[in-house]
């Protein structure tokens, strides 16, 4: 079952598979945290034609949210689909049986069988509201059921891709854990590059999901929503005219595609670590740039294991090769003052900067990338303080990880000198986001 949240509260509209507990009126979902009083009905979609289970504020009843509670999806993908009530073997002792019923024009809705007297005459009253339009749903496929559900929502806040104040944490929850993907398939979708560059569609599915699979979701900060995040506000970037209308197509994916990749396979701990314990990473490239180096080797890994550009003649290949190799590498945090340097000097008016010049439009791209990726203390507040707490959490880890192995702690990992306000303005000055952001403005 897909259920909205709509309060005062929360500033999103979040949706997520959940657990009916039907002997203890009790919600639960393990992609939330939220407690709230609410009450259930069935309200009218007009835009879609469907029907849609609202939850509001109301005093009903109980949202408990469990991040150890099991899905309803992993009890039904052994079980057949009946019109009769049926058991489940989920390991949620509350759950005896579902009601499966399938909505016009949508997915599928879950309504928990009880047999309890009480809690079936409350689910007779929630039947009764449903639309005539509803049927039984006979077969269904359980694995599909999320694409389903997810699929109008998800499209509704895509909507929203081009606005600086995009919420990845929201799409990431709308999306069950697939936000790189999906976004990906707006933008590509957005740009055309499917058509431009006749591309097939299956080997780009493929490839959108081996780049997600490349992130570790164990990472509090490097994970795929954070490459989701950079990726948007890569987006932006493009879209402003100055930089855009000077960006030839296959500039405008590379650079995308190069947000993506920026941080595959991140371990989660930062190269003075990997050169500190001795890392094969480290050895391989020779301490320089290691995790940028890596980065950017396995993009092209995941693209050629695809083969979504194998049409592509030498000189298109190579340069997208060229193009993502640069542009991750100069990700690499420190070479900041040395592209900032650079920056300055490429814009006084001296230098008679044209973007008509190939190298100089990759080199407006990689600043365009090093924003998107150390930009997040400049979205809305909300986001950022939510950023600032994952990287914190992660930089804490790698300072846990340094005090085992006996050899010296970062300052900025330790957790018991480093606060996070300290963390946060210590990045905010290293990063030099200042003078990045505002030397922006210079573009032609």
């Amino acid at each position: 079952m897909v259920i909205m949240i709509l309060d005062d509260t929360f500033s999103d509209v979040c949706a997520f598979p959940v657990v009916y507990h039907s002997n203890t009126h009790q919600i639960r979902s393990p992609r939330s945290r939220r407690r709230s009083s609410c009450s259930i009905r069935f309200a009218d979609d007009t835009d879609t034609g469907t029907d849609i289970l609202v939850i509001t504020e109301e005093g009903l009843g109980d949202i408990l949210v469990d991040p150890t509670g099991s899905s309803l999806l992993s009890s039904l993908e052994s079980t057949t689909m009946k019109t009769s009530p049926m058991s489940t073997a989920s390991s949620t002792p509350h759950i005896l049986g579902v009601h499966r019923y399938q909505i016009a024009g949508a997915g599928a809705l879950t309504v928990p069988y009880s047999e309890n007297r009480e809690m079936q005459q409350n689910q007779m009253l929630l039947t009764l509201r449903r639309r005539k339009s509803i049927q039984k749903s006979i077969h269904i496929d359980p694995i599909a059921l999320l694409d389903y559900s997810y699929h109008g929502v998800t499209q509704r806040f895509l909507l929203n891709a081009s606005n600086w104040s995009f919420n990845s944490f929201t799409l990431d929850t709308l999306t069950g854990g697939h936000s790189l993907s999906q976004l990906l398939v707006h933008l590509f979708s957005k740009y055309k590059f499917i058509e431009y560059f006749n591309l097939d569609i299956l080997n780009v599915l493929k490839v959108f999901r081996l780049f997600e699979n490349g992130y570790h979701d164990t990472n509090p900060y490097h994970n795929s929503v954070h490459a989701a995040d950079v990726t948007q506000a890569m987006h932006c970037f493009i879209e402003e005219k100055k930089i855009g209308q000077y960006m030839t197509p296959m500039e405008k994916m590379c650079s995308l595609l190069a947000a993506v990749a920026h941080d595959l396979d991140h371990p989660g701990v930062n190269q003075h670590f990997l050169i500190a314990t001795k890392s094969h990473l480290a050895s391989l490239y020779n301490n320089l740039s290691v995790l940028e180096s890596h980065h950017w080797r396995f993009a092209i890994s995941c693209i050629r294991e695809s083969k979504v550009f194998n049409h592509f003649d030498s000189e298109q290949w190579n340069q997208v090769q060229h193009l993502l190799s640069s542009l991750i590498l100069a990700t690499d945090i420190t070479q900041q003052a040395t592209y900032l340097k650079r920056f300055k000097q490429q814009l006084s008016p001296s230098a008679h900067f044209s973007m008509s010049n190939a190298e100089n439009r990759l080199f407006i791209l990689q600043i365009a990338l090093k924003c998107a990726d150390l930009g997040n203390p400049c979205r809305p507040w909300v986001l950022s303080q939510r950023w600032t707490k994952q990287i914190c959490a992660e930089f804490y880890r790698q300072g846990d990880y340094e005090r085992m192995l006996s050899i010296p702690i970062t300052p900025i990992c330790n957790r018991h000198s480093a606060s996070m306000a300290k963390i946060q303005t210590g990045l905010f000055d290293f990063r030099k986001i200042r003078d990045l952001t505002s030397t922006f403005r210079f573009l032609p």
